[in-house]
C-alpha cells in the first residue's frame, strides 16, 4: 500500500468517526463511490477502534498500522503497448511516469512541424471507478479553462484503441523547481521573480474557480526561453472546481495531496483557495530557508505519514522562523511567509497574487552587502536584478575587459554578485546581457570581449553545462586561444557527468564556501595570467586555509582543445545495437546516463554499438572517432552515415538505409573518443571513404585535421557546436 492511500484511509476514518451512523454512511457512500476496496479499509479501521475520540486528539492510528499493511495497490496492466500512434497523430515515445489514476507519456505530434507533447491516459484498471474517472476528466476540464504561459496548456483529447480516454498537453522544456532547490537556499532575486509568477498563476486559476490542492516544487517547472526563466504549474489531477463542490455547508471532500504542503483545513477535508496559499508559503519557506517549516512525521513500521501529529504541529505554528535559518532575510519577507502559514485560513492573504507580490517586494528592497567575513554561502544574496543591472555592476567596455564571466541565464543573480565582488577587488570584468543577445541575435559584444580578454571565468552549474550561450563562449575561447577558469557554484546532479566535463581541468569550489575563500583563490589564479587588480591588496585567508592558486585551463586551436570544450554537452551517447534510442528533452539529457536507460560507457571487443545524437539545431554533421591506437576515423559522412544533413531531434547512427546497421568495437582496450560537430554549412570535403567493404569510414591524416580546424575557426562561434562523449573498450 502506498503512503498516499494509507493517508486517505486514515483521514476518511478520522472524519467518519465523528459522524452519527446515518451521516457516516452517507459520507462514505460519497467519498468511496466506485472504490469498494477503499470503503472496506475505512470500515475495518473504524471497527478496530472501540473508542469514539477524534483521531486528531490521539496518536494517529499507530495501533492499526498492521491491519492494512498487506494490501496491494491496483494497477499491474500497462495502458498501452509501445510503440503506438494515437489518432494518427501522436507517436508515443516513452513513459514519463504514473500517478494514482493516469499514466503520462512523451509523444511526438506528427502534424505540421513535429513537436514534443505529453499524453496522459486513464489507467485501464480504474476505467470503471466512477470517482477516479471523474477526477481524470476534472483535470482535463480544469486545464481547458486556462490560457496563460504559467500553467501547462491542454491541446487535444481522445480515446485509445481500447477505449481509454486521454488528453494531450504541451511539453514544457525545463527542469522542476525541486531541482533548483537541491543546493539549499535560493538567492532572493530569483525567489522574488518566481514567487511573483507562481502567485499570479495560482490566482489566475482561482479566478476561474479552480483550486490546485497539490502545489509543491515537483509540480512547478522552470522554463527558460529567450534567456528568461519562468514558472509553469503542472498536474491539476486532484484540483477542486468550485462549481462541482457540494452545496451543503461544511461538506467534506476527499482528503488527498502531499502531506508536507497540505494546509490544516485540507487535512480536515475542507480545502479552499487559502489552502493553495498555505502551500505557497511552505514552498517559499523552503526556497529561502533550505528546509520545510513542518517536517512530516512518519510511522517507522509502515512509512505512512502521521497526519494527526502534523496537524498538531500546524496548529502550534511555525517554531523555527525563516530568519533563524537565513539571517539576512528581510523581516518583511518573513512576515509575508508567516502570514501565509497562519492556521486560520481566513487570516491568510486574500489572494495568491497578493502573497507573491508582498514577498517579491520584500525580497527586492535594496540592502547593503554583508561584511565579507560574515556569510557562509557562496555569495551575498539579495541583489535585485531589476536595479543592480549589468550596466551598474560591470562598468567596462567589452574591449577593456580582462575577465569575461560566462554564465547561464538561470544563474544571472549569482553572476551579478560575483561580478560585483570582482569589481570591488579591482578586476576589469565583463558579462553579456543574454536577454538582449537572444532577442537581437547579436553577440558581437561578447565576441569582442572574449577576443580581447585574458581569462574566461566559467560559472559551472547544471544550467551552465546545458547552456548554448556558455557553449558559444567556450567555442569563442577556443577560436581565440583564451584560457578559462571553472568556478563551481553548485553541486552538479550527476557526478560522473561533471567529472567528464571538467576532466583535465582544475576548478575552484565555491559551493558552500565563504566569499573570502573562493575570492582569494580566484584572484590568485587570475593574477598568474596577468590580470591586474589596480593596486588592490589580495585578501588573505587564516593560517591553515591557504591553498595554492588553481592553474587556468589553456586552450589552443588543436583537436585536443576542441574535444575539451565539446565535453560541455550532454547530447550524444553510445547504445548497444539492440537498444532503441529514447528521444529526450535536450535540457535534461545526460550523455553519461540518466534518462537514456540503455546508454553504456563500456563495451567488450567485438560488441556492436549504435550512436544516438540529440540536436537542437538544423545543420550538417561531422562525426569523428579516435580510439586507443590514436587513429581518427570519420564516421559521418561515411558508409555508416552517408547523409550529413541533420534536423532537430534524436538521430541514430548508422543511418537507416546505410550498408551497415551497427558499429563493431575493434582495436585494443582503452578509451574511444567521439567528437561531433554540427555546423550551419557543410565542411565541403568528401570524406566518405573508399571501398565500402574495405574502408567503410575514412582514416583522417594530419592534413585533414588541420583543414578541419581551420574551417571551424573561420566560422562564427554561433554557426557551429561541438559535442563529445566516450566509451571504454574492454578486453
Amino acid at each position: 500500500m502506498t503512503p498516499e492511500r494509507y493517508q486517505r484511509i486514515q483521514l476518511l476514518a478520522d472524519i467518519a468517526s465523528k459522524l452519527d451512523p446515518d451521516r457516516r454512511r452517507a459520507y462514505l457512500n460519497e467519498q468511496c463511490a466506485g472504490d469498494e476496496a477503499l470503503r472496506r479499509d475505512v470500515e475495518r479501521l473504524l471497527a478496530a477502534d472501540e473508542r469514539t475520540d477524534s483521531f486528531l486528539e490521539k496518536p494517529a492510528m499507530e495501533k492499526f498500522a498492521g491491519i492494512l499493511a498487506s494490501d496491494q495497490p491496483h494497477g499491474g496492466r500497462q495502458p498501452m503497448v509501445l510503440p503506438m500512434v494515437l489518432n494518427d497523430r501522436y507517436s508515443i515515445e516513452r513513459e514519463l511516469g504514473r500517478g494514482g489514476f493516469g499514466v503520462v507519456y512523451q509523444a511526438l505530434d506528427l502534424r505540421l512541424q513535429p513537436r514534443r507533447v505529453v499524453v496522459k491516459v486513464l489507467h485501464p484498471d480504474i476505467r470503471h471507478s466512477g470517482s477516479l474517472k471523474t477526477r481524470f476528466f476534472r483535470e482535463m476540464e480544469a486545464l481547458a479553462r486556462f490560457e496563460t504561459p504559467h500553467i501547462v496548456a491542454i491541446l487535444d483529447q481522445g480515446e485509445t484503441p481500447d477505449g481509454n480516454p486521454f488528453f494531450v498537453m504541451e511539453y514544457v522544456e525545463g527542469s522542476e523547481l525541486r531541482r533548483a532547490m537541491r543546493t539549499g537556499r535560493m538567492d532572493f532575486a530569483r525567489v522574488a521573480r518566481l514567487m511573483r509568477q507562481i502567485g499570479q498563476a495560482v490566482s489566475y486559476a482561482h479566478d476561474r474557480h479552480v483550486f490546485h490542492r497539490d502545489l509543491k516544487p515537483e509540480n512547478i517547472m522552470l522554463r527558460v526561453a529567450a534567456g528568461d526563466e519562468s514558472a509553469v504549474l503542472l498536474d491539476f489531477g486532484i484540483a477542486t472546481v468550485k462549481e462541482w463542490q457540494p452545496p451543503t455547508r461544511g461538506a467534506k471532500t476527499a482528503i488527498i495531496g502531499t502531506p508536507a504542503y497540505m494546509a490544516p483545513e485540507q487535512i480536515e477535508g475542507e480545502p479552499s483557495a487559502a489552502s493553495d496559499i498555505w502551500a505557497l508559503g511552505v514552498i517559499a519557506y523552503e526556497m529561502l530557508a533550505g528546509r520545510q517549516p513542518f517536517p512530516v512525521p512518519y510511522d517507522k513500521q509502515t512509512n505512512a505519514p502521521l497526519l494527526t501529529e502534523l496537524y498538531k504541529m500546524q496548529r502550534a505554528g511555525v517554531q523555527l522562523k525563516p530568519t533563524e535559518l537565513c539571517p539576512d532575510l528581510p523581516e518583511a519577507a518573513q512576515a509575508a511567509i508567516l502570514r501565509a502559514l497562519v492556521f486560520d485560513p481566513q487570516a491568510r492573504h486574500a489572494q495568491a497574487r497578493d502573497f507573491g507580490e508582498e514577498l517579491a517586494e520584500a525580497l527586492t528592497v535594496e540592502r547593503p552587502h554583508a561584511s565579507s567575513s560574515a556569510p557562509t554561502e557562496i555569495i551575498t544574496p539579495g541583489i535585485d536584478e531589476r536595479t543592480a543591472t549589468l550596466s551598474t555592476i560591470v562598468r567596462v567596455q567589452p574591449e577593456s575587459a580582462e575577465v569575461v564571466i560566462s554564465f547561464a541565464a538561470q544563474d544571472l543573480s549569482r553572476a551579478l554578485q560575483i561580478a560585483e565582488r570582482l569589481r570591488q577587488a579591482g578586476v576589469a570584468c565583463w558579462m553579456a546581457d543574454h536577454a538582449r543577445e537572444v532577442t537581437s541575435g547579436d553577440r558581437s559584444e561578447t565576441v569582442r570581449a572574449i577576443k580581447q580578454c585574458k581569462v574566461v571565468l566559467l560559472l559551472c552549474s547544471d544550467a551552465a553545462l546545458q547552456s548554448n550561450m556558455v557553449k558559444q563562449d567556450l567555442q569563442l575561447a577556443w577560436s581565440h586561444a583564451r584560457s578559462y577558469l571553472p568556478l563551481l557554484i553548485e553541486r552538479i546532479d550527476f557526478a560522473e557527468q561533471a567529472e567528464y566535463w571538467l576532466e583535465g581541468s582544475q576548478w575552484i569550489e565555491a559551493t558552500g564556501e565563504p566569499p573570502d575563500y573562493w575570492l582569494s583563490q580566484t584572484l590568485q589564479s587570475l593574477s598568474q595570467s596577468g590580470v591586474r587588480f589596480h593596486d588592490i591588496e589580495l585578501p588573505t585567508l587564516p593560517a591553515g586555509q591557504a591553498v595554492p592558486p588553481i592553474p587556468l585551463t589553456r586552450l589552443d586551436r588543436s583537436l585536443q582543445s576542441l574535444r575539451r570544450i565539446a565535453r560541455f554537452t550532454d547530447r550524444i551517447w553510445p547504445l548497444p545495437a539492440a537498444a532503441r534510442p529514447r528521444s529526450a528533452n535536450p535540457a535534461a539529457i545526460r550523455g553519461l546516463g540518466a534518462p537514456q536507460e540503455d546508454a553504456q560507457h563500456g563495451y567488450p571487443l567485438g560488441s556492436r554499438v549504435r550512436l544516438a545524437i540529440e540536436s537542437d539545431r538544423e545543420g550538417h554533421l561531422l562525426l569523428l572517432d579516435e580510439g586507443p591506437e590514436r587513429i581518427i576515423y570519420c564516421l559521418c559522412p561515411s558508409h555508416f552515415a552517408p547523409d550529413s544533413r541533420l534536423q532537430p531531434g534524436c538521430h541514430l547512427l548508422p543511418q537507416r538505409g546505410a550498408l551497415y546497421d551497427s558499429f563493431v568495437v575493434t582495436g585494443k582496450p582503452g578509451r574511444e573518443h567521439l567528437l561531433a560537430i554540427v555546423s550551419d554549412e557543410p565542411f565541403g570535403v568528401n570524406w566518405m571513404g573508399g571501398d565500402p567493404k574495405k574502408e567503410p569510414a575514412k582514416v583522417l591524416q594530419p592534413a585533414d585535421i588541420d583543414a578541419l580546424l581551420t574551417w571551424a575557426h573561420s566560422l562564427g562561434a554561433d554557426r557551429w557546436t561541438a559535442l563529445s562523449t566516450y566509451f571504454e573498450v574492454i578486453a
